[in-house]
């Protein structure tokens, strides 16, 4: 990286590495910032986040140092202000003409304009300090701006090009311009976690062609996301929510998605490495295309090969359900002569979906069949893929379930409940409407345990252990969703965890980049250096 970039690219690594958020009234200053339309936004307070790291002797400077970012990070420590939060924020856009844009910012609190000022002058050699009316500014390239006044810094990205123009429209925005005016967005960010988001999913999905030129677009006004995010000892723990808007909850409860019925995967054998089980109502795709006025179209199509989107709607459930175990990861030589090719990676699964009117299904595949999708095999319309006797995949077809697996044994079993699932202590499917878990302890077992990549296969299950997460029906609103990421050691933070992990690759890459050879695995501790908070 030159001379140039990198400092900026240090400003990043600080905001992605420190994390958490407690906001108030004086810190969503820097929101009046942050155009309206922001596409999402991060909260981020590195004052707590510090506390949590403190136990595990690290601090800004350690930081830094552990992750060897750059020579002149200590530098970089005294011009951000930490005990204030900073703000990263994304603003996307899309047009025929211009394609798909992207707009990134980073507001940053200063400790003081004298001390960035000094540090731009030492570091940035040949950047000259511009002063405008309102504010200072430097260009640090073609496509990146960084502007300070009142002790604030923002750093802009823009793939078009960034100007003074357009810093000076982003420091000189309106309330009603800015996100300062949207309640909504001070009080996501506004919750307990050591980071918050705010999504302004409308935003986000209107660029869509499909939602811009329909009625879709009435569906995703006024709704967003926002959540947080914890560090705390061995779990990641990720919360968000959904605001939806009153037409589309309207539609929802109308068609309400059920509860996850619990036994989709009961037959699978075992227990798996890995599951993921989906409950959600076919019916509110069709009130959604009906609503946006496309039902019609797609309608036409499937009455003209004799079925109707009413069928597909009624034949399931709409839970599907995945379960696999047995994942080998290895990769194997299946060279033969001058052809030379490795293996995909393989493993016992199950993938099914309950049905809720087989007369439907029916009518719908033999729909399909009719443009050859579907053909008779075994007595049986089954897709034309499977009917083959090499076939990779198994399917068959009940009153109770569409089933596809990796073997011809493993589905008979699971067709004929001959299995019983074994699902992890901590895994509940009650009152949810889906779930979703990794076994990376497992899973890594399956890496072999020589060749070049040993070392860091060994790091990696030395740290990671498992995922999860759930997700709610509907209350209200709002729909809830929470992801953990639970590593091996839960006495110390996962954030400690994690940097750790990171200072691990680094130094196996930088001591042995052409091979990582013998080595000690061991996560090294951070540096003994001044921890003193200035």
């Amino acid at each position: 990286m030159n001379r140039i970039s990198r400092p900026f690219a240090t400003l990043l690594a600080l905001i992605i590495i420190f994390a958490t958020s407690s906001c108030n009234k004086s810190k969503m200053e820097a929101l009046k910032y942050i155009p309206k339309n922001a596409t999402s936004v991060l909260e981020i307070n590195t004052k707590d986040i510090l506390e949590k790291l403190k136990s595990d002797n690290y601090t800004i400077d350690s930081v830094f140092k552990t992750m060897d970012l750059d020579s002149n990070s200590k530098a970089l420590t005294e011009i951000y202000d930490y005990n204030k939060p900073l703000f990263i924020f994304y603003k996307s856009s899309s047009s025929i003409a211009e394609g798909n844009q992207m707009l990134s910012g980073i507001i940053v609190p200063l400790t003081s304009k004298g001390n960035l000022e000094t540090y731009i002058k030492t570091h940035l050699p040949g950047k000259a300090i511009v002063e405008d009316k309102a504010f200072s500014y430097v260009q640090i390239n073609n496509n990146t701006i960084c502007g300070w006044k009142d002790n604030t810094l923002i750093c802009l990205n823009n793939q078009g090009g960034a100007n003074t123009d357009l810093l000076s429209n982003f420091l000189s925005l309106k309330k009603e311009e800015s996100l300062y005016s949207n309640k909504d967005a001070e009080k996501a960010l506004s919750e307990k976690g050591d980071i918050c988001f705010f999504v302004n999913s409308s935003q986000s999905l209107n660029n869509l062609p499909f939602i811009g030129i329909t009625k879709a677009s009435d569906l995703v006004d006024n709704t967003y996301g926002y959540g947080t995010i914890n560090f705390d000892k061995g779990v990641i723990d990720i919360k968000s929510n959904q605001h939806l808007n009153a037409t589309m909850v309207d539609l929802i409860k109308k068609n309400p998605s059920q509860d996850l019925s619990g036994n989709a995967l009961s037959s699978f054998p075992g227990k798996p490495q890995g599951l993921l089980d989906i409950s959600f109502n076919m019916k509110q795709l069709v009130s959604f295309l009906d609503y946006a006025g496309v039902k019609n179209t797609v309608n036409d199509y499937l009455q003209k090969i004799g079925s109707s989107i009413d069928d597909l709607s009624a034949a399931f459930t709409g839970e599907i359900a995945l379960a696999f175990s047995n994942l080998d990861l290895q990769k194997k030589d299946l060279s033969a002569g001058n052809l030379r090719m490795t293996s995909l990676p393989s493993a016992n699964f199950v993938l099914t979906l309950p049905i809720a009117d087989k007369s439907a299904y029916d009518k719908f595949t033999i729909a399909l069949a009719r443009m050859g999708f579907f053909v008779p095999y075994n007595g049986a319309l089954v897709p034309k893929i499977f009917a083959d006797s090499a076939a990779s995949m198994f399917y068959n077809a009940n009153d109770k379930a569409v089933t596809l697996a990796s073997s011809k044994n493993l589905l008979d079993s699971f067709v004929n409940n001959k299995g019983r699932v074994e699902l992890p202590s901590d895994i509940s499917n009650k009152n949810k409407t889906s779930i979703f878990y990794l076994d990376a302890q497992n899973i890594l077992s399956s890496l072999p345990a020589t060749g070049s990549d040993s070392l860091q296969t060994i790091l990696v299950k030395n740290t990671f252990k498992s995922m999860k997460g759930s997700a709610d029906n509907l209350k209200g609103n709002i729909a809830t969703a929470n992801l953990s990421i639970i590593l091996m050691n839960d006495q110390q933070n996962s954030l400690s965890q994690i940097l750790r992990f990171v200072s691990a690759l680094k130094k196996m890459s930088k001591d042995s980049p052409a091979g990582f050879g013998s080595m000690d695995t061991n996560i090294p501790p951070p540096p003994n250096i001044d921890t003193t908070i200035r």
